[in-house]
């Protein structure tokens, strides 16, 4: 079994004890906060989601995987997404894909 950690994280920011330090933006709900001198736009989210996305893919074609598992998934708080729901999250993923999100349960 294959194992990945996949992150935007940049470790040279994480200290001794794995606390990440520098502050950049962690979820679409940042959109037009300043990190780093600049606003996060919608753009940049996207293209960093893309990215995780298509690392997942390149993983899947190279290895040949029927399938993938998830463990330990990190999601949202599903009150911050259904408030959200109606702007920032509507311009960018489907109808069908926001209602599979809140119908996941949190423990499968």
């Amino acid at each position: 079994m294959y194992c990945w950690r996949i992150t935007k994280y940049d470790p040279q920011f994480r200290s001794d004890r794995g606390v990440y330090t520098k502050d950049e933006w962690t979820s679409i709900s940042d959109l037009g906060r300043i990190y780093d001198g600049k606003s996060f736009e919608l753009q940049t989210y996207k293209e960093t989601e893309d990215r995780y996305v298509n690392a997942i893919l390149s993983f899947i074609e190279c290895l040949e995987l029927p399938c993938l598992m998830t463990h330990d998934l990190w999601r949202q708080d599903i009150v911050d997404f259904e408030r959200e729901s109606t702007s920032k999250f509507q311009t960018i993923y489907s109808k069908e894909l926001m209602d599979t999100y809140i119908d996941n349960d949190n423990d499968d």
